[in-house]
């Protein structure tokens, strides 16, 4: 008889927790949905993008690196746009 009240109390436990379980996935839906009509509601405006870079000498190592990295720059760029 023991065990089964610590049977009983760990089902109400169980139950305790997934009410809180599902209280919690229900705010998440509600922040989710929120959050979607936000999204649908921002207007995505056309862009320049301007790159400055120092070319003095002393910023070779810079330069370098901005010139390796312009595709992937341009490339996430396009991506990030053009899926709104």
């Amino acid at each position: 008889m023991e065990r089964l009240g610590e049977l009983e109390a760990e089902l109400e436990q169980a139950a305790s927790a997934q009410e809180e379980l599902e209280a919690a996935l229900k705010d998440a839906q509600t922040d989710t949905e929120r959050l979607a009509e936000v999204v649908q509601r921002l207007e995505v405006r056309p862009m320049d993008v301007v790159v400055v870079v120092d070319v003095t000498g002393s910023m070779q190592h810079a330069i370098d690196g901005i010139k390796n990295e312009t595709s992937e720059l341009l490339a996430v760029l396009q991506r990030s746009f053009s899926a709104s």
